[in-house]
């Protein structure tokens, strides 16, 4: 494998469609990820550049995930969604540095992007930064007026959102459950699968409240429109929710999907991929197949 910096060195070329630095680009990605155990076939490049990312954070395989990031922002086809996903996902799962994380989500703040700088609120609440989910929540709200229908029903949700975020990162998790079970979700068509990361903390804070089995609800399974890393971090979630409520089948389901999915992640999920295994080993003899 190519050290990083010498990697991102020779990534630096030209965005130019169908010339030979964009062959170059995709040789130096398939390149990288086959060292990392993945093959990636020539048609998901030319079918859809966002699902090779989402393909490599769904195995965990940060490194490699970075670099296709890179390598995607050069080949034509990667979208703006990925630009904001991906690093939001990349810090979901801890291989971005905070004072990155904190620079990249300040810049779609000060650029006045709301829906990009929503992905913050996870990680601000985290961090106990009420300041900037304050600013966010006066850009959602002042953008409302101005958007299209579909627009203010997001903006105003996203306000919402980030006034149960603020209250979980002043630690007032009483406040913050109670918001997050009142936010509106008929604003957004689709919020499970849009917006994961608002059910995910609230299912956490259900089953540290020991309502683990509204958790488990919360959590059932859907079927996510690309695979994506925060669909195992769900199933570890329901895994610990049914923990507390006995569900075992339930748990030992759970916990097998996150150990086989993340089985050859790297080390910053390592404690996560334990944490399975012994899950499965310990239920295994309680719960035999």
């Amino acid at each position: 494998m190519t050290d990083p910096r010498a990697l991102l060195a020779e990534l630096a070329v030209p965005r130019l469609p169908g010339t030979a630095a964009n062959a170059r680009v995709r040789a130096i990605l398939t390149r990288e990820l086959a060292a990392r155990g993945f093959v990636v076939m020539e048609h998901a490049f030319a079918a859809s550049p966002v699902r090779v990312v989402g393909a490599q954070l769904w195995g965990a395989a940060l490194g490699a995930a970075i670099f296709a990031t890179v390598a995607l922002a050069l080949v034509p086809g990667g979208g703006r969604w990925l630009a904001v996903w991906t690093p939001a996902l990349l810090v979901a799962l801890g291989a971005v540095p905070d004072d990155s994380a904190r620079v990249q989500f300040d810049r779609w703040l000060t650029r006045r992007l709301a829906s990009a700088a929503a992905v913050g609120l996870p990680w601000w609440a985290a961090s106990g930064d009420t300041a900037s989910i304050r600013r966010f929540v006066a850009l959602s709200d002042s953008v409302v007026p101005a958007g299209s229908a579909q627009e203010r029903r997001l903006r105003l949700y996203d306000a919402a959102r980030g006034s149960a975020y603020l209250a979980l990162a002043q630690r007032d998790t009483d406040a913050a459950l109670r918001a997050f079970e009142a936010l509106p979700d008929s604003l957004c068509g689709g919020c499970r699968e849009a917006f994961p990361w608002t059910h995910l903390t609230r299912a956490e804070l259900l089953t540290a409240r020991g309502r683990g089995d509204e958790a488990v609800r919360l959590l059932a399974p859907g079927v996510p429109w690309w695979p994506r890393p925060l669909t195992v971090l769900t199933a570890l979630a329901r895994a610990r929710a049914a923990d507390r409520v006995g569900d075992r089948d339930e748990e030992i389901r759970d916990y097998r999907f996150v150990a086989s999915a993340w089985a050859h992640a790297d080390v910053e999920l390592k404690p996560v991929v334990a944490e399975a295994n012994a899950a499965v080993v310990r239920l295994a003899g309680q719960h035999p197949r």
